[in-house]
């Protein structure tokens, strides 16, 4: 072992030496030269993260430019998708998800995916937002599900139940008002 590294020393050393002479240095500034190439390396890796960085956070925020904080804040994970795949040209993929801490490449996918929701999600969703306005934010998900229910039945749509009601409650920001005691 200690055979084979020698020999790569003076390998090196005789490369160095030529090197040396080609380029007219003193040999006391050819020690500001990293020997080993992994300086090297380490350092390139940790520019081409910084410009993927910033490319990346310049799309992000082309994206939000114009839109309500409430929008930006429901699409956030999906603009971030978006960006990258429009930077998945000049950079690779798994280094732009590690930037923006997608940490699996499935969260990405599924984030770039549209999601599509049926007529029916919409006036479902219509109707539970207007009622809860209607009842001027005193009645809680529990509630708003027995409406639900009965406007679902009214309308020949399937049973909602109450773990959908109260997503759609959670993703709208309406929350009941405290009662005071």
């Amino acid at each position: 072992m200690t055979k084979i590294n020698n020999e790569k020393d003076s390998e090196f050393n005789k490369q160095r030496d030529e090197l040396i002479k080609e380029l007219d240095l003193d040999p006391e500034t050819w020690k500001i030269y990293p020997r080993d190439s992994k300086e090297v390396k380490d350092s390139k890796k940790q520019i081409m993260k910084l410009e993927m960085q910033r490319a990346l956070e310049r799309k992000v925020f082309e994206a939000h430019r114009g839109k309500s904080a409430e929008e930006i804040r429901k699409n956030k994970k999906r603009i971030e998708a978006i960006a990258i795949k429009q930077l998945t040209i000049i950079f690779n993929l798994k280094g732009l998800l590690s930037i923006a801490k997608l940490v699996k490449k499935s969260s990405y996918y599924y984030n770039l995916k549209e999601k599509i929701l049926s007529d029916e999600d919409k006036d479902i969703i219509d109707f539970i937002v207007k009622k809860f306005k209607s009842l001027e934010s005193h009645k809680g998900y529990r509630m708003i599900t027995i409406y639900a229910r009965d406007y679902c039945e009214s309308k020949g749509y399937p049973k909602i139940n109450q773990k959908k009601v109260r997503r759609i409650m959670r993703e709208n920001n309406l929350f009941a008002n405290k009662k005071d005691v």
